[in-house]
């Protein structure tokens, strides 16, 4: 899980392994639509850390139509190769909406068959939970799941143990409503969401309650920022919360990405303060960001 300054105006996500750095456009609907008569909601995944004794939960939500509808998308054969090779040549990456990643558990939705992608696997079968069917790819190193609608990845895995397997139904049941969602459990989580629209890239960071009782009261609550990719510059609207309003500061924010920047072109072009929330939307080189 990441630390709080690790969220701060950085902007890396992952699919697999690989770093995805395809990103272009904006999109202002969170959910979308698959081939059947549900949507891919990252709220509906995102489970309270609590019941992991973590201290924190990173949520990425890539809206992967609008980035391949792009001009001349970054790196788009890579990408594709990326999202394809992980899920099998079954995938046409054409037909993927959504990308939704808490890590390690990746969830994927479109206009595919999830079915006709499932049982292409070079998989396993492994006992299923609830309405999803599992299997594990051994060469791959990869537990996967599907109900039918969605597609769901959990690379990095050796052998599907108790762990690997827990974590997997945690998801599951929480996408099910059998355990709670961070959105119901976390006041600041929920508002966080409410706050952003959801871009190309999206990345969320909520602190589960446990966690924030030792720290103090300028740190950081929840976290969000929302990101496009205009050619070779990058624009990014970020939302921080704080515990206290005293320490919601848009100046201090600025300084503090300066300082996790490595790049020197950074331009400020909007900032604001709501109470316990900062704004800041800014623009900086695609590189530096990705």
């Amino acid at each position: 899980m990441n630390s709080r300054r690790d969220v701060l105006g950085m902007g890396t996500g992952v699919l697999g392994s690989a770093t995805m750095a395809a990103l272009a456009g904006c999109s202002e609907l969170p959910v979308v639509d698959t081939h059947t008569d549900e949507s891919l909601d990252y709220r509906e995944w995102t489970f309270d850390p609590e019941t992991l004794d973590e201290p924190n939960i990173t949520v990425l939500a890539i809206d992967i139509e609008t980035l391949l509808a792009g001009d001349d998308p970054h790196d788009e054969d890579v990408f594709r190769e990326l999202l394809e090779g992980t899920f099998h040549d079954e995938l046409e990456a054409d037909d993927v909406e959504s990308f939704v990643s808490i890590a390690p558990i990746e969830i994927l939705a479109g206009s595919f068959d999830a079915d006709d992608v499932f049982e292409a696997l070079d998989a396993s079968s492994e006992d299923g939970h609830e309405e999803f069917d599992i299997a594990f790819d051994e060469d791959g190193e990869t537990m996967f799941a599907s109900d039918g609608t969605f597609l769901v990845a959990m690379p990095g895995i050796a052998a599907p143990d108790d762990a690997s397997r827990e974590l997997l139904e945690l998801a599951i049941d929480t996408y099910n409503g059998d355990e709670a969602r961070f959105v119901d459990t976390s006041d600041d989580f929920a508002r966080i969401t409410d706050e952003i629209e959801a871009g190309t890239h999206t990345t969320i960071t909520g602190y589960a309650e446990s966690s924030l009782e030792d720290e103090p009261d300028s740190s950081p609550v929840a976290d969000a920022s929302v990101a496009s990719v205009d050619g070779e510059e990058a624009h990014v609207d970020l939302a921080v919360l704080y515990a206290d309003e005293e320490y919601a500061d848009n100046e201090r924010l600025e300084s503090e990405i300066h300082a996790e920047q490595s790049g020197d072109e950074f331009e400020v072009e909007d900032s604001d303060v709501d109470g316990r929330l900062v704004r800041l939307e800014y623009a900086m080189a695609a590189e530096d960001y990705l």
